[in-house]
């Protein structure tokens, strides 16, 4: 499975390990709502595959994505 973290510009874990969903097409995708008051700035994502069979498999990706307010 697929599993994502994202971390606030203050270092405050928003979303702990949530799984992901993977469409027919293979593409995983997670949808994040955020609310008048998250902390705007610059966010930090982790996103962990695991693989168990045969053996088990893990990686790591560490992305981001910057919060602005917008009207």
């Amino acid at each position: 499975g697929v599993t994502i973290t994202i971390i606030d510009p203050c270092s405050t874990i928003v979303v702990t390990s949530a799984d992901m969903t993977e469409d027919s097409a293979g593409t995983w995708s997670y949808s994040y709502q955020s609310s008048t008051t998250d902390i705007l700035g610059p966010y930090e994502v982790e996103i962990v595959a695991t693989e168990t069979s045969p053996t088990l498999v893990s990686r790591k990706k560490i992305v981001g994505f910057i919060l602005v307010q917008t009207e």
